[in-house]
């Protein structure tokens, strides 16, 4: 559910950029592949965007900020640098968040996210601080 949901966000925000030519290049990526992300987006500019997709859906409070990455996805993330990013998206009945965090490696690596390796990497980030990553409004398709 969440990889629809951030795959309409995505064709939305390319849409909403100006740049609706671009919409067919953003592709759900099947699971048997195992190429570390979930969705090949695309920059404004035509340049790539690897998402990994995290969703929790819960009505209890949950941590937020914590995500795990299987250890293909963490090497992807370290070679694809700041072309890849983690949507943490977090639904419940009273609301939908996403926050956006860019090249988690490089943010690992200067001390600006915390990880501890387990079959992979367990993450746990601040919402707090702009240089980490931002929140979005998830958007939804509209013709």
């Amino acid at each position: 559910m969440g990889e629809s949901l951030v795959h309409s966000h995505e064709c939305q925000r390319v849409k909403i950029g100006g740049r609706a030519d671009l919409i067919h290049l953003i592709k759900r990526i099947p699971t048997q592949f195992a190429v570390g992300y979930d969705i090949q987006s695309v920059e404004l500019d035509e340049r790539k965007r690897y998402i990994e997709v995290k969703t929790t859906i819960s009505s209890k409070p949950l941590h937020f900020n914590k995500v795990h990455l299987t250890p293909n996805e963490w090497n992807t993330a370290s070679t694809l640098k700041d072309r890849y990013y983690v949507y943490r998206l977090m639904i419940s009945k009273t609301e939908k968040k996403l926050f956006l965090i860019q090249d988690p490696v490089g943010l690992y690596k200067k001390d600006l996210i915390e990880m501890v390796p387990k079959d992979g990497a367990d993450i746990t980030f601040s919402t707090n601080k702009a240089e980490i990553g931002n929140f979005e409004e998830l958007l939804t398709w509209v013709d």
